[in-house]
């Protein structure tokens, strides 16, 4: 028999679970897209005094680097200036203007040597010159007589195999240094076109490259037999660079979704780099987990990370064995990871290079992963 009243009652009670199951998956995806969680989560909550102590040693390895580099501007080229707009994205207002500052000074000499008649002789004097175009955007220079020069030049290199030095048919079938060199090489050209408003792509981009290095399969150290490690740590280092790139060196925040690959990848070998007390290789580590949101109040990895890069700064403010090596690039590596691994995020909303990985993660994404993006 119908009842009107056990019916209602019933459908009500429906309905209010319903309603209840909603909430909760939206509660969990909420967390999950804004506070995200490991399952190595530490329950003791960073205090005051470990926060001033990285601050502190970031400014330290600032004070090196800066030392560094008016040593040895001219030999690193962009490189130095590369790790100056990195640091320059951070939480501590009065480092960054002393960065920004630094920062300014090294991009008018090196602006200066590519205006001379030949400051800019081959593509890679060319990319040189695009890359401290890009820059600016963060260490606020004046580019424009650069820029001038810089558009004449393409004129010479108009495709991407005079540019870059692959087609995109080759793309595939690139592997190791080539493959690492293009991914820096498309970036710097996306990078300075977001910038400048300017299209200075080719036919191989960034979002070619980064479709081919997204879904890719790293080798972790486990699966290297070599006992020298060498292709496990060349993988890597590829890795946490499709990571730097992506958030422009440190910009951007990107939810663990971003890179499926990566992040697990990047979980899976932590240890290594605190094994073997390999200053880069953890370094590198950790700032891709903070690239993600977590830190020290949420992951024991990340305040593993941290201690071990606290405990074995230098007094001078450097780390690892650089005065071992000739490379002032290889020397002033050490204690590049260092400060990057230790800084606070100072991650940057609305810039233009954003918008373009928005966008590309977009395109990248399948059509079932971008509609669990939006539920």
């Amino acid at each position: 028999m119908f009842h009107p009243t056990r019916h209602c009652t019933w459908f009500l009670l429906c309905c209010c679970l319903l309603v209840t199951c909603y909430l909760q998956d939206t509660l969990l995806f909420a967390a999950s897209t804004t506070a995200p969680t490991s399952r190595n989560v530490s329950a003791t909550k960073t205090s005051p005094d470990r926060t001033k102590m990285r601050r502190r040693a970031v400014r330290r390895g600032f004070a090196w680097i800066k030392k560094y580099i008016e040593k040895h501007w001219k030999v690193l080229s962009t490189d130095g200036l590369c790790v100056l707009a990195e640091l320059a994205v951070n939480d501590d207002i009065e480092l960054k203007k002393q960065v920004i500052t630094f920062g300014q000074q090294i991009a008018k000499r090196l602006i200066t040597i590519f205006l001379e008649e030949d400051g800019i002789e081959d593509k890679d004097d060319l990319l040189e010159a695009i890359e401290v175009l890009g820059y600016a955007d963060v260490l606020q220079y004046d580019t424009s007589k650069l820029l001038a020069k810089v558009k004449k030049e393409l004129v010479t290199y108009n495709t991407a195999k005079k540019l870059l030095g692959v087609s995109l048919s080759e793309l595939p079938t690139l592997s190791g240094e080539p493959l690492y060199d293009l991914l820096i090489d498309t970036y710097t050209l996306e990078r300075a076109s977001a910038h400048l408003s300017l299209n200075l792509r080719r036919s191989v981009t960034l979002h070619h490259v980064l479709r081919l290095l997204r879904q890719r399969t790293y080798l972790s150290f486990d699966q290297d037999k070599d006992p020298d490690k060498e292709n496990a740590e060349d993988s890597a280092y590829l890795a946490t660079h499709v990571v730097f790139v992506m958030n422009n060196y440190g910009q951007l925040r990107l939810p663990p979704s971003a890179l499926p690959k990566v992040y697990p990848y990047v979980r899976r070998n932590f240890h290594v780099g605190l094994q073997n007390k390999d200053v880069e290789l953890l370094a590198e580590f950790l700032d891709v987990l903070r690239t993600v949101g977590f830190d020290e109040t949420n992951d024991k990895m990340v305040a593993q990370g941290t201690a071990f890069l606290l405990r074995t700064q230098k007094q001078d403010g450097s780390w690892g064995d650089w005065e071992q090596e000739k490379d002032p690039y290889d020397a002033l590596h050490y204690t590049w990871c260092g400060v990057l691994g230790l800084r606070g995020r100072g991650f940057l909303k609305g810039t233009k290079f954003g918008h373009y990985i928005k966008r590309t993660l977009h395109k990248l994404q399948s059509p079932t992963t971008r509609r669990a993006a939006k539920r």
